[in-house]
């Protein structure tokens, strides 16, 4: 017989601190597995979220697709509760979207700040609100088109109307 077994506690210490029974810890360390929480880990954070977004449509059969905001959020974010927090959000928000998109909106999450490339420290510098929008609308724009090649799902993507679109995909200098 096998067992798997999982944990977020370190046994070892545990054990040392004699709350943890030794010839317990011996029976289930036979093959350990350290998996990093998923805070450390981002590149798996989009993986994993289409993966579980697969799942809920054999579920609820609806198809989701994440926005790019959407999936800079979902790297921005710490991921305290780890892979099952992700599955829980991502499962609220499939439920809860409306149409075939998941929208930053759609996921919910408590104190999201700015992804590190738009973080400004207050503080030390000048802060230009505008010029600061257009560059996370312009990199938005940017990444939809190039997860899409298509305008009118890159602008669906980011609910923007396609001619909108256009005209501040030309306004950014990313019209080929």
């Amino acid at each position: 017989m096998r067992i798997i077994a999982a944990t977020n506690r370190n046994l070892e210490q545990m054990v040392e601190e004699n709350t943890f029974r030794k010839d317990l810890y011996y029976r289930l360390s036979v093959f350990p597995i350290t998996i990093p929480p998923l805070r450390e880990r981002p590149s798996d954070i989009l993986p994993l979220a289409n993966a579980i977004l697969k799942q809920f449509y054999g579920k609820y059969g609806k198809n989701k697709e994440l926005t790019p905001a959407c999936e800079l959020l979902l790297q921005s974010y710490s991921w305290p509760g780890n892979v099952r927090e992700l599955r829980n959000v991502l499962e609220r928000a499939a439920i809860l979207s409306v149409g075939s998109v998941i929208s930053p909106l759609d996921l919910a999450l408590p104190q999201v700040g700015l992804p590190d490339k738009t973080a400004v420290a207050l503080g030390n510098c000048p802060f230009d609100l505008k010029k600061n929008l257009e560059n996370i609308e312009a990199n938005y724009i940017h990444q939809a088109y190039n997860k899409y090649r298509n305008i009118r799902r890159a602008a669906k993507s980011l609910s923007m109307d396609p001619a909108t679109y256009v005209r501040k995909r030309k306004k950014y200098g990313n019209a080929e």
